[in-house]
């Protein structure tokens, strides 16, 4: 039994539940501080304004809804990292459980707040569990692959970068493509998150197929609180989502298919570059986590910055490709604007804004109307101002950071004389030698110096055998009259000891302990 089993013997019955839970805790605390103090910066605007027109609320909103939407993720990785750098050797859980938990409760809480803030603003009844089922359903049909690497890279953090790690890469990129190709569509089609089409969204497709020469394998429903349309072109498949086949006619679905079906129609060219796109954004996820655990932080800002200059390039494509698709969906429309009808529908029901002032993947909405050839019903808006928005991902970050530094400082240095505190500490101190220091010294005032010893050779040995707890180690040990460990440990670290000591003047102290180990007798 080595001292940190023994160690664990000792430790009193609260300490296996108690700290976790309270972590887990403050965690909740500061993601729901964090996402309310930028939720009130971000919708000040909004109950200001109090605008009546769609287009003027979903201009509104648009800054909040993206904060609540992104908050609990990053704010969940933010939190979790240090969990698995600084737990301790101490912690009743493995380091990757406890992180993995620590992620659930900080995103679980983040989401919640999204989905009460989604829920207030657009009148959606529906429970969170539902609302995080259509959530995963659309990260299954849109980025497989990325959460593939997500997993995989958290697997592969702390290993040893051998043949079988590179192996582990290996099959991880042959199940991004297997993902990307639509094997997840039939995963979510066993868990009962993909439907069949009924029979009228079939005749539409169908209708629109025959004119376009394009003819899809399957077409399903994606249950969804939002209104939408996919189109995989690696599989040939189309995707619905509930929302859509309720609000829109048989005529607007038909052009919403004929855009769909344009997609379906790229050349192969086209396909290669998404699937090397996925690829590539698959692999940077699937190699940070390594690179973080090694803080290969120059390797990760050099390759966001290589993904950023790729997804511009990305980004001038698909946005080529979508102007190609609208064009195909006004083709098809029969009817003058029905195409632009059924666009501004979408986008007000999923409270999108008309004009994004940014050149995103799609058009904005205003100019597709124009385009189109029919004047939006309302006047130009101005585009969503996001200086609220980052200011409350920066005050969020800050106060996430806050408390880290506060919680990880005051577990190494605040309390020194409170043994509660002290053996708290052993569960997430980043520098667990100072709290089983701190235990070592409540012991030998107990007059208890085995276990004294225990906690001492223990911060001995997690220090990695620095001077300091040498020399206490060693002294205790005389005390209890070990001779033959006393005199072991002199022989491996009298010398780094001796330079240490030189440091600080204390060659006459080096001298006396030298004699009494050589005088020891049990």
């Amino acid at each position: 039994m080595n001292s940190l089993d023994a160690i664990r013997q000792l430790l009193p019955s609260w300490f296996v539940w108690l700290p976790s839970v309270v972590y887990l805790v403050l965690i909740a605390l500061v993601v729901v501080l964090s996402i309310q103090m930028g939720l009130y910066l971000t919708l000040r605007a909004y109950h200001k304004e109090a605008p009546e027109h769609w287009a003027d609320r979903a201009r509104l909103l648009h800054p909040a809804r993206m904060l609540a939407a992104s908050s609990p993720f990053w704010l969940a990785v933010f939190l979790s990292i240090p969990s698995f750098l600084f737990v301790s050797p101490l912690h009743p859980m493995p380091a990757g459980l406890f992180t993995t938990l620590v992620f659930v409760v900080a995103y679980g809480v983040g989401f919640r707040q999204f989905h009460r803030l989604d829920q207030r603003l657009r009148g959606q009844h529906l429970s969170m569990w539902q609302r995080l089922k259509y959530t995963l359903s659309f990260l299954m049909v849109m980025y497989p692959h990325i959460l593939i690497a997500i997993f995989l890279g958290l697997f592969l953090m702390t290993r040893e970068q051998n043949g079988q790690w590179f192996g582990f890469v290996v099959w991880g990129t042959v199940g991004m493509l297997v993902a990307i190709s639509g094997a997840s569509l039939w995963l979510l089609r066993w868990a009962g998150a993909l439907l069949p089409a009924p029979t009228s969204l079939q005749n539409v497709v169908t209708r629109s197929s025959q004119q376009t020469n394009v003819h899809p394998h399957s077409v399903w429903v994606l249950p969804s609180t939002m209104s939408n349309a996919f189109a995989l072109p690696f599989s040939h498949q189309l995707l619905f989502t509930q929302p859509m086949l309720e609000q829109l006619s048989d005529k607007e679905l038909e052009a919403i298919t004929a855009h769909e079906l344009s997609h379906l129609s790229e050349s192969w060219k086209v396909r290669l570059v998404r699937m090397g796109l996925g690829l590539v954004f698959g692999a940077w996820f699937m190699v940070v986590p390594f690179w973080v655990w090694r803080e290969e932080y120059g390797f990760i800002l050099l390759s966001a910055l290589g993904l950023f200059v790729i997804a511009l390039v990305g980004n001038t494509l698909f946005r080529s490709m979508e102007e190609q698709a609208d064009e195909a969906g006004q083709e098809q429309e029969g009817e003058e604007g029905v195409y632009a009808r059924a666009l501004e529908k979408i986008y007000q029901y999923n409270l999108m804004p008309a004009v994004t002032g940014r050149k995103s993947v799609h058009p904005d909405l205003y100019d597709r109307m124009t385009h189109a050839g029919v004047e939006p019903s309302f006047p130009k808006p101005k585009p969503p101002s996001f200086r609220a928005m980052w200011g409350a991902r920066v005050l969020g970050l800050v106060l996430a950071f806050g408390f880290l530094v506060g919680f990880y400082t005051s577990l190494s240095f605040a309390f020194p004389k409170n043994q509660y505190w002290q053996t708290a500490a052993l569960a997430f101190s980043p520098r667990v030698e100072l709290p089983l220091r701190r235990l070592s010294w409540f012991a030998r005032k107990q007059k208890d110096l085995p276990q004294a010893a225990l906690y001492s050779q223990a911060a001995m040995e997690l220090s990695g055998y620095r001077s300091y707890y040498i020399y206490s180690h060693l002294w205790l040990l005389l005390r209890m009259k070990q001779c033959a460990p006393s005199k072991v440990l002199w022989r491996r670290y009298s010398v780094p000891l001796h330079q240490w000591m030189i440091q600080y003047n204390w060659e006459k102290s080096y001298g006396y302990l030298r004699r009494r180990v050589r005088n020891c007798k049990p």
